[in-house]
């Protein structure tokens, strides 16, 4: 048992140094460095435990059995600076890290004076080591839900976007939780069935750090770069005051009653300039060229048509290709071909794309288009 430990150990030593070497590429790494100082700490607690060293590393030990409450606040802070990289840690961000604190001096508190209360144990194993988590982990996923709803609001190409290694990380949290959670609620039933639930919680970093290093081998920018570093433009934390020229502002907005005459000035746009040919229109793009303001022009897209704006570009595309693809100019030219010109950039991306909006292939479109001309 000790031998595995001291393997996941070892590991994480190795992610630290890979982390850190990418630490001037992608500033998040720092709190999942954090996260991973953290698993470390808690393998050698195990090791300290194993050797009946207990007493001679008193406080590592009291310290470690409160690290558990830094968990779901690292998560969120590593979620948040993937997605905003640009978002700075306040002072105010702080106060988020006193669950830890209250956590570290009740550990002590139950340490030196062995007090075994039910309430102390409900306070620092159920509240500040599990339920503080929770919330953190679960406004990270809301978090991230957030952000791709609006990837999907700004952008028309997302292909060079990925999500999975943060879809990988949240989830991945979450299941740590619900094991947490299931030892300690079996731990109150019969703390008899769990002698040492310590040596049962850590062994869950294992797990942890095994998911890691896996999904890190597999996907090598996952340290690299970070999702708002995959973006044409960054999507602010929360908008900015300003009066630049992007209409990215901050500020009250009266939206026109009449959101039809807006519509069609935008449709109109769409038809005449045809902008969705341009691989990389964004939402930002469009406001510009109409001298509207972004949330306006959000608003009109979600409101007229119920799409984002990545379906509503898509839109157009796909009606595009329909006309372009039965040109006797274009017989020459393959499917992909004639895609890319109409304004995608991938062959998922616009096989996907034209399913969506025309539910059939564009392989039955085009029979079924030679069959009515028979």
């Amino acid at each position: 048992m000790e031998e595995i430990y001291i393997a996941t150990f070892s590991i994480v030593v190795l992610l630290l140094i890979l982390l850190l070497t990418k630490l001037k590429e992608n500033k998040s790494n720092i709190y999942l460095a954090a996260l991973l100082v953290i698993s470390a700490f808690g393998c050698l607690a195990i090791l300290v435990t194993m050797q009946n060293l207990q007493a001679k590393y008193f406080y590592f030990i009291v310290f470690t059995d409160a690290l558990p409450a830094l968990l779901g606040t690292l998560s969120y802070f590593y979620v948040r600076k993937s997605l905003y990289r640009s978002k700075m840690f306040s002072i105010k961000d702080g106060l988020h890290f006193s669950p830890f604190f209250l956590a570290l001096i009740l550990s002590f508190y139950n340490k030196i004076f062995f007090t075994q209360t039910l309430f102390l144990e409900i306070v620092l194993d159920v509240i500040l080591k599990n339920t503080v988590s929770l919330i953190y982990i679960v406004a990270a996923y809301g978090m991230l839900k957030k952000y791709e709803k609006e990837v999907l609001n700004q952008f028309s190409n997302t292909e060079n976007i990925d999500f999975k290694w943060l879809r990988f990380f949240v989830f991945l949290e979450i299941g740590i939780w619900l094991i947490y959670f299931g030892l300690i609620v079996i731990w109150f039933a019969d703390k008899s069935i769990l002698a040492n639930p310590s040596a049962f919680i850590n062994s869950i970093i294992t797990i942890f750090i095994l998911s890691i290093s896996i999904f890190g081998i597999r996907y090598s920018t996952v340290f690299s770069l970070s999702v708002a570093q995959s973006l044409p433009v960054e999507i602010p934390f929360e908008p900015e005051v300003s009066e630049n020229k992007d209409f990215s502002e901050k500020k009250p907005l009266k939206i026109k009653p009449n959101l039809k005459t807006e519509f069609e000035q935008l449709t109109s746009y769409f038809e005449q300039k045809q902008p969705f040919l341009n691989e990389n229109l964004s939402l930002q793009d469009v406001s510009i060229d109409l001298n509207m303001h972004q949330r306006i022009l959000s608003e009109i897209i979600g409101s007229q048509t119920g799409k984002n704006f990545f379906d509503f570009v898509n839109s157009y595309r796909v009606e595009y290709f329909n006309r372009q693809i039965v040109l006797p100019k274009n017989k020459n030219l393959t499917i992909l071909a004639v895609a890319f010109e109409c304004g995608f950039g991938s062959k998922s991306a616009f096989s996907r794309a034209y399913k969506k909006h025309s539910g059939i292939t564009p392989s039955e479109f085009i029979k079924k288009n030679k069959n009515s001309k028979i």
